[in-house]
Order: structure tokens, then sequence, then C-alpha cells
């Protein structure tokens, strides 16, 4: 009976959905992950124009990474990992502050915490570092 349910092949799979996620797909690009953490970083707040982009992009990366954290087990392996997973998906439920220095300080706790979510999954080998 085994040999028969081989044969048949993977179970079946939501073709749409996984052409959605493929479609969706953006390749990890850590160059501009640095260079997106480090905008929000910075102690010259990005113009307020810029703002909802670049806050639209740090999201995207704390998705990556957090992605890549639970593919990988770090969040399993290392409770530092498991903590910053955490804080990204709260991070992530808050809305942008209207208030322009309020904006900055949330830029700047998303951006920290994409900087420290890389630097830990380099650590554990689940990410090349960059020269």
């Amino acid at each position: 009976m085994e040999a028969a349910a081989a044969r048949r092949g993977p179970p079946e799979v939501d073709l749409s959905l996984l052409l959605d996620r493929l479609v969706a797909w953006v390749p990890l690009d850590v160059d501009a992950m640095l260079d997106d953490a480090a905008e929000a970083l910075d102690d010259v707040p990005p113009s307020a124009e810029l703002v909802p982009d670049l806050l639209e992009r740090l999201l995207l990366h704390l998705d990556q990474l957090g992605n890549i954290a639970i593919a990988a087990g770090a969040n399993q392996r290392m409770k530092s990992v498991a903590d910053l997973v955490d804080h990204s998906a709260t991070l992530r439920a808050l809305p942008l502050p209207e208030h322009p220095a309020h904006a900055h300080g949330h830029l700047r706790r998303i951006g920290w915490t994409v900087s420290e979510l890389m630097d830990e999954l380099v650590e554990s080998k689940c990410l090349k570092g960059t020269a």
C-alpha cells in the first residue's frame, strides 16, 4: 500500500497560491537592507515624503529576516532571535505615528530591529555576512 501512495506523488497543493507567492517574492538584498537600516538609524531624520517608502522597505526586511529565522529554526535555537522575531511582529502591528519626531522614533526602532536580527542570523550562520 505504501508503494502505491509513493507513486501518486506529492500531496496536492494550491497552485494558484503557490503562483501568487512566487510572483510576490522579492529576493533578499542585504546591501539595500543595510542601507535602509542605516537611513532609519541616522541622526538626521528622513524627509516626510520619504518616510512611507522607507517604512515599507523596513517592514519587508523584517518579514524576510523573520521568515529566514523561522525556516532555519534559529528562533527555536536562540532566545535572542525568538525575541527579535516577536518584537518584529509587535512593531509591524503599530501604525506609523503622525508626529514627525514619533515617526522617526518608530523608524529607528524598526531599523534597529532589522540590524540586530540580521546580526543574529549572521552569527547563527543562517545568513552570510557582507564585506
